[in-house]
């Protein structure tokens, strides 16, 4: 016999849910709630990975070895930095630039030579606190970058050149002598090899940005010190 009846004529057998006012159908319930929720799992988990994927650096070993020689310069240029009685040349520098923190206003003069030293410090002052440590802070910052210059050089230098010269500069004496030392001196180093670097970079890429940049550094170094001018000479 054919059993022409729909289910919903048994009693016994339910037929689908009736939809909801206005025509909206309910929300799938059991097997299919679990495959919505895997599926928008699925979707936040590669949304995720695909975040950590941006996220992720991949250094080479080059990179990481100019990352370590910067965090041991800066190492050996904090370490104490503050212990060291001020020097004379220090003192004129530190007070100036105090005054200046402090909003007596700053006049420039000749004999301390250019004003950059003492926006540098005053700033150091309003940031962290005047102390010898604060006062000499920015000088040693300049130092630490001045040891990874040589990255930007490598062109010329070769790899293995330019990490030997960043080595060099990194545990040389006399730059970290200077580099903990509140004068002009370290920022004319850093201005001077930034000026070389740029100059080179330009004659083998004709590329204009490294003249805007260079003009930056030059007016940098112009309000450094009077020393610029030999520079600007040489170059």
């Amino acid at each position: 016999v054919n059993d022409t009846t729909t289910p919903n004529e048994h009693p016994e057998l339910p037929g689908p849910p009736p939809p909801e006012a206005g025509g909206v159908t309910p929300p799938p319930s059991g097997a299919g709630m679990d495959a919505h929720l895997g599926t928008a799992l699925a979707i936040e988990m590669g949304g995720t990975a695909a975040r950590r994927r941006w996220l992720r650096v991949r250094l080479t070993w080059e990179e990481a070895f100019y990352l370590a020689l910067l965090a041991v310069a800066l190492g050996m240029r904090q370490c104490g930095l503050g212990g060291r009685a001020i020097h004379y040349d220090e003192s004129l520098h530190v007070q100036y630039a105090y005054n200046y923190a402090q909003g007596q206003g700053y006049a420039h003069s000749a004999m301390m030579h250019g004003p950059l030293k003492f926006h540098l410090a005053a700033l150091s002052f309003k940031l962290f606190g005047d102390s010898d440590y604060t006062a000499r802070l920015p000088f040693a910052l300049f130092g630490a970058a001045l040891a990874v210059l040589p990255y930007l050089f490598r062109q010329q230098l070769g790899r293995a050149g330019a990490m030997v010269v960043a080595a060099m500069l990194a545990f040389s004496p006399s730059m970290l002598y200077l580099s903990r030392y509140a004068r002009d001196d370290i920022l004319m180093v850093f201005w001077t090899l930034a000026l070389v670097i740029l100059a080179w970079r330009y004659m083998y890429e004709g590329r204009d940005r490294y003249l805007y940049l260079a003009s930056g550094v030059l007016a940098f170094a112009f309000a450094t010190m009077e020393s610029a001018w030999i520079v600007a000479g040489l170059l």
